[in-house]
């Protein structure tokens, strides 16, 4: 059976039973260290609020911190994932990297795997580029790359992009858009936030020691024919709640994702902190995990006109160029 890993191509990853992850992903957590993602015991419960009253409460919330976000003309990290995929009684692991820059709707995003995971069918290592006229695909084992006039909304890479992961629920990447993976310029002209915003629900909301725990869900979609919702988890003073972690789950509750987000940092010239560490897992039907992946990322510049030059068509190692408009090889 098949396992759709973080791949931004629909590419299986075999293990013993079938899950689809999408990327952001379908992903589950399972760390113990979930820093304000467990509910907390509290007198001031909201058991259940009608949807009206949410928005009033909630929607600005979610709102507010998407239009923080919405306001990042440019950003660059990199970062490294150590990635663990189970089958049966046995685990095989590895750590993989990664590097993104994206600037207004440019973008440059490289995966590496390692080939103890390339052989599960985790895609090879990879790099795409759109450079604002033409959009490349960098086969770096082939030593190809492919261009073409038109940006490609399906982006293909064997990881998520983890800065978007918080954002989730703007994203567009189900069976309606298969791999249509989030880029900078979607925060702003979210296609699904509107009515996804509209079914914002409170699970639970708590507070102990001045500090909010809440727990929205929303409507989600459906990806290979399973409908989905989204549960996210605020937690932090009225003043300053932070998203500590989204799911998607099954419309009986059943977790098909969690991303747990944890060692949040300030990052210069960006009003909000950024989390480090992001803690990953996708689980089989059976409830058992199937992979896990965790997230270290580092060197963050935000808004910063030096990352303007990260988008020129350059590609270490590449020997053949493939024009996919004239379908034909080319000199570089």
């Amino acid at each position: 059976m098949k396992i759709k890993m973080f791949q931004e191509l629909r590419l299986a990853l075999v293990v013993a039973v079938s899950i689809v992850l999408v990327c952001v992903g379908f992903l589950i957590v399972i760390s113990e260290q979930r820093t304000g993602a467990d509910p907390v015991t509290s007198p001031e419960t909201i058991s259940s609020v009608h949807v009206a009253t949410v928005r009033e409460d909630f929607f600005p919330v979610v709102e507010s911190i998407r239009k923080v976000y919405e306001g990042i003309e440019s950003l660059s990290f990199d970062g490294q994932v150590d990635i663990r995929i189970f089958s049966g009684n046995s685990q095989t692991t590895g750590n993989g990297s990664i590097e993104y820059a994206a600037q207004n709707n440019r973008y440059r995003y490289e995966t590496t795997v390692p080939e103890t995971l390339q052989q599960f069918g985790l895609m090879r290592d990879v790099e795409t580029l759109y450079d604002g006229t033409k959009y490349y695909f960098f086969d770096k084992e082939a030593r190809i790359v492919s261009f073409q006039g038109t940006e490609e909304v399906r982006l293909p890479n064997a990881l998520p992009n983890p800065f978007f992961l918080q954002l989730d629920f703007l994203g567009n990447d189900d069976d309606q858009c298969t791999n249509c993976k989030m880029r900078l310029h979607d925060i702003k002209q979210s296609i699904r936030w509107p009515k996804r915003s509209s079914t914002i629900d409170v699970v639970s909301s708590t507070i102990e020691n001045g500090v909010r725990h809440a727990v929205l869900e929303m409507e989600g979609g459906t990806v290979d024919d399973i409908e989905y919702k989204f549960r996210v988890r605020l937690v932090g003073s009225e003043s300053d709640l932070r998203i500590t972690e989204v799911s998607r789950l099954r419309l009986n509750g059943t977790p098909l994702v969690e991303v747990v987000f944890n060692d949040f940092r300030p990052v210069t010239n960006f009003s909000r902190p950024i989390p480090h560490r992001i803690e990953v897992a996708a689980r089989n039907p059976d409830g058992s995990i199937a992979l896990t992946a965790i997230y270290s990322l580092m060197n963050f510049r935000m808004n910063d006109a030096a990352i303007g030059d990260s988008f020129a068509p350059t590609f270490s190692g590449a020997e053949k160029y493939w024009n996919s408009d004239t379908k034909s090889f080319v000199q570089n």
